[in-house]
């Protein structure tokens, strides 16, 4: 309506968008510029169907977001677009968007886990838990997942993450993702060709159950480079593979480890573990 409003046509005719007639439809996705030509002067108008700014997603990211949070893909929103009669964006076009809105989660959750540092650092303070070197300590709970179920007898996931959140805040200090596994790589190896260039995402060599502990390990060794803290007190699950403690070079960490059912870990730290996989598991797949 904005866009309506604001049309002006020169030339002292008087003439406006009500005098124009529809010329054409030019479709990026599920954003189209109509375009307009007026019958008195002649001047092309175009209207957007879609507005946005730095601080708000397009219409072609936000639906793509929508399809990702209700865990389907280009196949879901192509049949429901088709369900009412809508127009619905190329492969491609969604491809291109769920890699914009992929990178716009990766800069949201580095910032969160900035922040929760940063808290995490203030509440250790608080509570006297500081080093004799004045480094802060916190207390941490570290757990991973595997792509696939292994039913305690079969450790072949191609894919694993793992995250680190903060005891006092419920928050996520560090996560990342381990993949075995590159579909243009291994199309390629079959084909006896050489890749083509592409973002390759394994970066995993070894066995499968060794994921979760490099992770873990990693983000020790980048505690105090994040967030200027160690971790000196880590509570993971039972079912978490044991890290030996001479591993982690910048102190003495305990682990304590807890029962799937203990109500040693909060609910909301239990659900926290699991919010960066959703999105990575598809982004990095």
């Amino acid at each position: 309506m904005r866009q309506i409003q604001s049309d002006r046509h020169p030339g002292g005719f008087g003439c406006s968008i009500m005098d124009s007639s529809f010329v054409k439809e030019l479709r990026r996705g599920l954003r189209s510029t109509l375009v307009y030509k007026c019958r008195m002067c002649n001047k092309e108008t175009t209207l957007d169907t879609d507005h946005s700014d730095d601080k708000s997603l397009s219409i072609n990211t936000a639906v793509v977001a929508g399809a990702v949070n209700g865990g389907g893909g280009f196949a879901n929103l192509d049949e429901i677009a088709a369900a009412i009669d809508m127009p619905c964006m190329s492969a491609p076009t969604y491809i291109l968007h769920e890699r914009k809105f992929g990178r716009k989660v990766q800069e949201a959750l580095l910032k969160k886990m900035q922040e929760a540092g940063e808290e995490e650092r203030r509440l250790a303070i608080e509570a006297g838990d500081v080093c004799e070197d004045g480094t802060p300590w916190i207390r941490v709970v570290a757990d991973g997942m595997w792509c696939k179920r292994c039913y305690k007898n079969k450790y072949d996931a191609l894919s694993g993450c793992a995250s680190i959140v903060g005891y006092r805040t419920g928050k996520v200090l560090f996560y990342a993702v381990r993949n075995k596994f590159c579909q243009i790589c291994t199309l390629a190896r079959k084909r006896r060709r050489t890749p083509k260039r592409h973002q390759c995402f394994k970066d995993f060599e070894g066995a499968s159950t060794k994921m979760e502990t490099e992770i873990i390990l990693e983000g020790f060794q980048a505690s105090e480079k994040m967030h200027k803290v160690r971790y000196l007190d880590q509570l993971a699950p039972s079912s978490f593979p044991a890290m030996p403690p001479h591993h982690i070079p910048v102190c003495e960490t305990s682990i304590s480890q807890f029962e799937s059912g203990s109500n040693i870990v909060p609910d909301k730290i239990k659900g926290t573990l699991s919010i960066p996989y959703h999105y990575l598991s598809i982004f990095r797949n």
